[in-house]
């Protein structure tokens, strides 16, 4: 048996996730009560299965749409230089959007993204952060 290279300090439960999961639906529900249709936009990869249970919890008409953006390459480095990997496939004009992000380190790819997002006309690009700060708050 091998052993592995790292400590898990401490471990969520799935019970907790799924508590602040709930909690952050019913925020969202709040905030954008009364959308027509909340575009909520995971930025790839780590995003997906959040956004997954996010939206099963959420009773607001809901689309997903995907982007993947990098400031990294093959570094462990930011270049501060932000490359879109995968657009939206869908239309945001004038439409209610919620960004997920399941990391932000320096909040300078996801400044970028946000930028973009009002750029294509979003009527509302929200900062959600989905990181374990997120899910322990």
């Amino acid at each position: 048996m091998t052993t592995r290279p790292y400590v898990i300090d401490q471990l969520i439960s799935a019970k907790s996730i799924a508590a602040r999961v709930e909690a952050l639906a019913h925020e969202i529900h709040d905030e954008f009560e009364g959308t027509d249709k909340l575009v909520v936009v995971g930025l790839l990869r780590g995003s997906f299965v959040f956004i997954a249970d996010l939206v099963r919890e959420l009773d607001l008409p809901v689309e997903v749409d995907f982007l993947e953006a990098s400031s990294y390459g093959n570094s462990t480095e930011s270049s501060r230089e932000v490359r879109i990997l995968k657009d939206l496939r869908g239309e945001i004009h004038d439409r209610d959007v919620l960004v997920v992000e399941d990391i932000v380190d320096t909040g300078h790819t996801l400044t970028q993204v946000v930028k973009l997002l009002e750029a294509k006309g979003a009527r509302a690009p929200e900062d959600h952060r989905a990181s374990g700060q997120a899910l322990t708050t």
